[in-house]
């Protein structure tokens, strides 16, 4: 099978996107599929060197990028109609929402099977990530609805990550969608860590790169307010990853025992020495890093946001806050359980949330080529749900 995907985001590798792709990339080089990406140069960088051991094919159109510091960027995909032509895929798979996108959805239509993988609510994170002011929030939110409507209505089928389908419902090719659970690295499955013994020195921390729009601010506010109000010192905070917002904490934190890692490839021996994930994003629809931290037992504290929050009912060790202080006192709280009741953080249960990226793969290839089973939906009041892994 030969699969080429489309990505040319605007945003740094939101939500894990280049990730996703990765992953899917090693899928389909395990399975013997052939597979290309159509991407812009800055992104292309994170769609790692992996590919190119593997026979998997970058190819990067020119941009320009708006002076500033958001990574606001435009692409011109001059060549498309011959790159397309040329590979001859079986699937184009979408990820974005772009210039690169929406050529490669006119192009593909009625030639080429297309799947379109919704990550995210693109009109609310282009007036967050770009500061817009609300007076001129409308006319993004309408031109990243138009421009999805154009590969909406070339889509065979959209995979739909979320459990909340509020705000896609009344989108007129909802009879589309499917719902399909967040998908990780199998990895993260196996061989979980157990904890046998109550840490002398609790380490909480953070995976991903520490950019202003995660919020780091709130949470070190919460820590401060362990040490001075709750006189509790024995943390540190470990960032497994980097990024601006890391070395502006320690830098305005001089006291606190905080360690930056800086990227690394195998993030899971780094999880697995955390006895709880903070996630203080200020806007994140799934937020990958806290699922793979869930699934590897460790304890989250989390702002109102994400995955995991929308199944926030059916989970344990799982603690919500929303001021700085409400961290320091959910914090509190954890480390006196913990002191009282050894191994009370073990045993998360993730039954019917995740699936890996094996499993996802599996079905929405497949998925394209099944004319029987999945038919569109008449007056559809939810789309089509996978289900998924027990564990």
């Amino acid at each position: 099978m030969k699969i080429m995907h489309i990505t040319d985001t605007s945003i740094y590798n939101y939500d894990g996107i280049s990730t996703y792709i990765n992953e899917l990339l090693e899928v389909a080089t395990q399975n013997g599929d052939e597979s290309v990406v159509l991407t812009t140069a800055p992104f292309g960088k994170d769609i790692r060197t992996y590919g190119k051991e593997k026979n998997i094919t970058l190819k990067t159109f020119k941009s320009f990028r708006f002076p500033g510091k958001p990574k606001f960027i435009i692409v011109f995909p001059w060549g498309m109609k011959k790159m397309i032509a040329d590979f001859n895929p079986d699937i184009i798979w979408i990820h974005t929402i772009g210039t690169i996108a929406t050529k490669a959805a006119r192009l593909a239509a009625g030639k080429h099977k297309v799947i379109y993988t919704k990550h995210c609510f693109d009109g609310e994170l282009w007036n967050a990530y770009l500061n817009i002011p609300k007076l001129f929030q409308w006319f993004f939110n309408w031109t990243s609805k138009s421009l999805e409507n154009i590969i909406l209505s070339r889509a065979d089928h959209v995979i739909y990550h979320l459990n909340d389908i509020e705000k896609v419902k009344t989108n007129k090719f909802f009879y589309k969608f499917r719902k399909v659970a967040p998908p990780l690295n199998k990895r993260f499955f196996e061989n979980r860590t157990v904890r046998t013994a109550v840490p002398s020195k609790f380490n909480f921390g953070f995976c991903g790169r520490a950019e202003p729009d995660k919020g780091i601010e709130k949470t070190f506010e919460g820590l401060n307010i362990l040490k001075e109000k709750y006189n509790f010192n024995d943390f540190k905070f470990t960032f497994i990853g980097d990024g601006p917002e890391a070395h502006r904490m320690r830098i305005k934190y001089p006291d606190m025992d905080i360690q930056i890692t800086a990227y690394v490839d195998d993030v899971i021996p780094y999880i697995d020495m955390l006895d709880g994930f903070i996630l203080s994003s200020l806007q994140e629809t799934i937020s990958l890093s806290s699922l793979e931290a869930y699934v590897r037992d460790v304890p989250i504290f989390s702002v109102a946001i994400g995955y995991l929050y929308e199944h926030k009912d059916k989970l344990k060790n799982y603690y919500l806050f929303d001021t700085p202080d409400d961290l320091a006192k959910s914090l509190v709280n954890f480390v006196n359980l913990e002191k009282t009741q050894p191994n009370s953080i073990l045993n998360n249960k993730i039954n019917n949330l995740l699936i890996d990226y094996n499993r996802l793969y599996a079905f929405t290839t497949t998925l394209c080529f099944q004319t029987e089973e999945y038919q569109p939906m008449q007056n559809p009041k939810q789309p089509v749900s996978i289900k998924v892994y027990n564990h």
